[in-house]
């Protein structure tokens, strides 16, 4: 979605108004925001901007969405969604999230479950790399803990969602991480050193929070599934770690799902098919919703709305702590604009970097920020790959997740205070002091 030569202008953020605008107000009117489902909002959005476009312009504003909606990232976030449905119902097929979540369940204390379930997410995301793909892997057993317990589907969604995230922001190979280093000049190892400072507080204070909620479950007896059922889902998780693509560890995991299951003559080939086509449809929606917002964001992208972002808010730094909140805001609206965090730190990079040399600004404390509050936007963002992932596993609505993603929406307020509070230069003023007076 890249485009040199573009005019920086207000004028292409419209369309994404206009969304936001459709679906946020019929969410307040009605005082319920599954009223308006994301995707026709998105399609009246493009609609209404197309109807208002000058006719020697239309076929070009047309072009401009079909190739937003067609990019590669978009297309890579639809396959991995459907591959996600598939194997969620190939796991489903031979019991194998039910075993690991019935013994959890039978085994563990009720207000360890959902600590225990943050914490998996997180170790499974900072191993792989891949939040994306922690979260299918993790998902299975999520959903079997809601069958099984008081747990709802929201609070289940938003446990995984807020590990994966933490891990993923910490990992040493996640595209985030990478993005953030490389386009700020600094190495992902001090990047990791600096992020540790922001990532102690929320997830400290997410993991208290989830102790003190107890489950109470519904099963009396550990289950009795063949602990080989378990094969495709350790073979996804070893697969992500050593850095195998998430979408042919999908469609392996999917595959073992199916010759474990036809072995233990749980079902029929037929049977297997109707199965994981049932996975797939679950995702269908969630899939024509990345699409379309592709769409939308190709629109902003060749308006030169997000050229606009960019300009406007690098403009404001005049001190560190300026320099620290405008990379951050940059950030956060990138993200809701783009709905992709590392598209995001990608288009912000360039800014994150001047301000670096012009206001003499850390390179490391750039990429820390520009990977935090990357990738704990995207989790709050209703349209982004995260909550459509896990909503439509679970068949509920992606904002009945925000408000249980623990580790982002307090993240938010710690990461904020961080920036304006400038501990680090606290530390260092102690650390002098002690040098000095010995």
């Amino acid at each position: 979605m890249n485009n040199t030569n573009i005019k920086s202008s207000p004028l292409g953020l419209i369309p994404l108004m206009i969304f936001l605008m459709i679906y946020f107000l019929s969410g307040l009117i009605y005082k319920d925001f599954s009223i308006m489902p994301l995707l026709i909002a998105m399609m009246i959005a493009f609609l209404i901007f197309l109807a208002f476009t000058p006719k020697e312009k239309k076929s070009e504003t047309i072009n401009s969405f079909c190739k937003g909606a067609g990019h590669p990232t978009i297309m890579m976030m639809v396959t991995i969604y459907l591959l996600s449905g598939a194997f969620s119902a190939s796991i489903s097929a031979i019991h194998g999230s039910d075993l690991i979540a019935l013994n959890s369940m039978r085994y563990l204390p009720g207000y360890l479950l959902l600590p225990g379930m943050f914490i998996i997410g997180l170790v499974l995301s900072f191993s792989m790399g891949s939040s994306m793909g922690a979260a299918t892997a993790l998902m299975p057993v999520a959903l079997s803990i809601v069958a099984h317990s008081d747990v709802s589907a929201p609070l289940a969604c938003g446990v995984v969602v807020s590990g994966v995230i933490a891990g993923d922001n910490l990992s040493f190979i996640s595209d985030t991480s990478v993005a953030a280093a490389a386009v700020t000049g600094t190495t992902i190892k001090m990047k990791f050193k600096e992020s540790i400072c922001m990532f102690l507080a929320p997830a400290m204070i997410t993991f208290i929070i989830l102790c003190c909620i107890t489950v109470q479950c519904t099963v009396s007896q550990s289950a009795d599934i063949p602990m080989i059922n378990l094969i495709p889902i350790i073979t996804v998780i070893i697969l992500s770690i050593k850095g195998t693509s998430v979408i042919p560890v999908l469609a392996i995991g999917t595959c073992l799902s199916f010759l474990i299951g036809f072995i233990e003559n749980l079902f029929t080939i037929a049977e297997f098919l109707a199965a994981i086509h049932a996975g797939v449809m679950n995702l269908e929606e969630m899939a024509l919703i990345a699409v379309v917002a592709g769409g939308l964001i190709g629109l902003a992208q060749d308006n030169g709305g997000i050229e606009w972002i960019c300009n406007k808010i690098s403009s404001s730094s005049s001190s560190s702590k300026q320099s620290a909140l405008s990379i951050a805001f940059t950030t956060i609206l990138l993200d809701i604009v783009t709905a992709n965090n590392t598209m995001a730190i990608i288009t912000c990079g360039p800014i994150a970097s001047k301000i670096c040399e012009e206001q003499n600004f850390s390179k490391t404390k750039a990429a820390s920020i520009l990977g935090y509050f990357s990738t704990i936007t995207n989790v709050v963002v209703p349209y982004a790959g995260h909550l459509m992932a896990v909503s439509g596993l679970s068949s509920i609505t992606p904002i009945s997740v925000i408000p249980y993603v623990f580790y982002d929406v307090i993240g938010f307020i710690t990461g904020f205070l961080w920036l304006i509070l400038e501990p680090e230069k606290i530390l260092l003023f102690i650390k002098t002091r002690r040098n000095n007076n010995d």
